[in-house]
Parts: C-alpha cells; structure tokens; sequence
C-alpha cells in the first residue's frame, strides 16, 4: 500500500474522540511498540469512537474497524485476531470478516501485525470483558 493511501484511510475522524457520548472504554497497549488504542461503544452499541498514541498502521487500523463495525460479530473476534496471525505466519487466506482490512493485511506489514490487530483486541475487550 502507498503511503498517501495510508494517510487518507488514517486520517477518517468520523469515529475519532470518546467525549462523553461513551457509555463504555477501554485501553489497550501493543507490547511490543507501546502504541495505545482508547475505545469507547456508544450508548446505543452500534458505533465505536477511538483515539490512540500510535503509528500509523495502528490509527488506519482503527478507523477501518470503526467504519466497519457491523461486519464483526463479538463471539469471534478472537479467533479473528488469530487469523491476522496465521494470515502472516502461515501464509493462510484472509476470512471474509477481514477482508475490510485488506489494504493492511500485505505481506510488507508482516512485522507490524500486532498495530494492525490491536483495535481488534480493544473491540474484544470492549465488549467481553
């Protein structure tokens, strides 16, 4: 992916900032980098809003999540987050559920898989915990 298309998948701010309209949020950190993801579900639980301490990848990850909500069924976010893995480690197919973040999911991002899943691990624990 070039990096004018990164920007502009990364600068979307229709889902940018938690105010108060948030009934719930949640933090989560990429351990490996230290990027942050804040995540908060609005009070009517079909949208998400977001802010991050991150890179790039990490922020265009986010805003294709939040643009994208409805594709993602929170039974099977964690086995989504595994499929990101096995996409990049075993060179496996991409389920349909994440075929929206397939801009991301190139073989160049190999080492950055952990920005693109952790707004997937923040949506995880949004709403299980």
């Amino acid at each position: 992916m070039n990096e004018k298309e990164l920007i502009k998948i990364a600068s979307k701010t229709k889902y940018h900032g938690l105010g108060n309209n948030c009934e719930k949020k949640v933090s989560v950190k990429n351990r490996i980098c230290g990027d942050e993801v804040f995540m908060g579900i609005h009070h009517n639980k079909d949208k998400v809003f977001f802010e991050t301490n991150s890179c790039i990848l990490t922020q265009a990850s986010c805003a294709i999540l939040a643009d994208n909500l409805k594709t993602f069924n929170k039974q099977n976010i964690k086995s989504l987050i595994k499929d990101v893995e096995s996409f990049f480690l075993k060179n496996t197919k991409i389920p349909n559920e994440l075929k929206v973040f397939k801009k991301l999911l190139i073989k160049e991002n190999k080492n950055r898989k952990e920005c693109i899943v952790l707004p997937l691990k923040a949506l995880d624990k949004l709403l299980n915990d």
